[in-house]
């Protein structure tokens, strides 16, 4: 047998450690969505958070990118009654 000693850095830890937290922030926000449309604060509170943090919102970002999530109302995304609704690809995905 070979002794030695294994190096592990932080960084590659820190960077595994923050992927899984984003993917389950992703995770909650889809099964919070699943049975009606939310809007980002209802979001948050389903999610136990007290105000929107930037993992929520990037995470929301992100959800629609990738088709997962969809505004209820389309053509304002800045509306104030702007809901969050669970699309076709994010329930298969769930």
């Amino acid at each position: 047998m070979k002794s030695g000693f294994l190096v592990v850095f932080q960084r590659e830890i820190d960077n595994t450690q923050k992927a899984q937290v984003e993917a389950q922030v992703e995770i909650l926000i889809m099964r919070a969505c699943q049975k009606t449309p939310l809007s980002s604060g209802e979001i948050v509170i389903a999610l136990g958070h007290k105000q929107l943090s930037g993992n929520v919102r990037k995470a929301l970002v992100k959800l629609r990118k990738e088709g997962f999530l969809e505004f209820t109302i389309k053509d304002k995304p800045r509306s104030k009654n702007q809901k969050y609704r669970l699309t076709e690809t994010g329930k298969k995905h769930l």
